[in-house]
């Protein structure tokens, strides 16, 4: 998949998230090192399986008249073969920027693959090019091989051999007064509920040792908790019901809501109620 760039993410700064990142300017050293780096962890987590991405061309069957005539058909003509992919394009804009990038900008991009839906694709032999249906309802949904969460520490140290403290989350205060960093990728699998550490990045210093990254990772995954429950439940509103009964609870609300209407107006008038209103 790296081969192909099917995975294109791009991150912006400079739209005034900070005084540092001034809208209009040239793409600063910071936003092409997060873009490098969800690039990397997009590959080495394995977040989208290519089959995915694959546009099918399933050929016609061909049924010859008599079997005389089967040794002229050409079995490559018959097989079903890859004619094109879809490629991913993430654009992560920052509205504020306090902080720890890298954690809020894979999050938000997580939300987002979960939300992709791929139109309907074919290969046209005719045309000689892919199609896509617009309508819809014929789309399908992309499906996260896994869904790895990042969560970042900063070490604060006082002196070379004093006392030092981890924060979690850091901002951009606690960020400019550190300089030791960790971040740590971790994913639970469903099936088996085993812990996956997906990638430990850590840069500067050496105040963090074995021992305190194993109560990093567990940290870490008690953040994946947290993001895992965020995301699954995201969107706020409980969805409303789909089908019939939902068309049907619908019509009867508004049904409902225009019988209290007209009561009202009537008794105001004088007028005798209404048992009921047909539609």
């Amino acid at each position: 998949m790296a081969s192909l760039n099917l995975l294109v993410p791009n991150l912006e700064l400079a739209t005034g998230c900070s005084p540092a990142h001034m809208p209009g300017g040239p793409p600063s050293t910071l936003a092409q090192t997060l873009s490098q780096r969800l690039l990397t962890l997009m590959h080495t987590s394995r977040l989208v399986d290519l089959d995915e991405l694959r546009i099918w061309y399933h050929p016609p069957k061909i049924n010859p008249p008599d079997k005389m005539e089967e040794d002229d058909v050409n079995e490559e003509d018959t097989k079903s073969s890859v004619k094109a992919f879809w490629t991913l394009y993430v654009d992560i804009l920052f509205i504020s920027l306090d902080g720890n990038p890298f954690d809020a900008a894979w999050g938000a991009m997580l939300a987002a693959l979960q939300d992709v839906r791929l139109p309907k694709a074919w290969w046209d032999a005719d045309k000689e090019m892919i199609l896509c249906d617009d309508d819809a309802s014929m789309s399908k949904p992309l499906t996260l091989s896994r869904v790895p969460i990042a969560a970042t520490f900063a070490v604060f140290a006082v002196g070379k051999a004093g006392a030092k403290w981890i924060l979690a989350d850091p901002d951009a205060f606690e960020e400019s007064i550190c300089e030791e960093t960790i971040t740590i990728v971790v994913q639970k699998q469903i099936q088996n509920l085993v812990w996956d550490v997906v990638a430990i990045e850590k840069t500067g210093g050496f105040g963090v040792g074995i021992k305190d990254i194993r109560q990093l990772v567990e940290m870490a995954q008690e953040r994946w908790k947290d993001w895992s429950e965020v995301l699954s439940n995201r969107g706020g509103a409980p969805k409303k019901q789909s089908g019939s009964s939902g068309e049907m609870s619908e019509k009867a609300r508004i049904k409902a809501e225009t019988e209290e209407r007209v009561r009202i107006k009537m008794e105001k008038l004088g007028m005798p109620p209404l048992k009921s209103i047909k539609t």
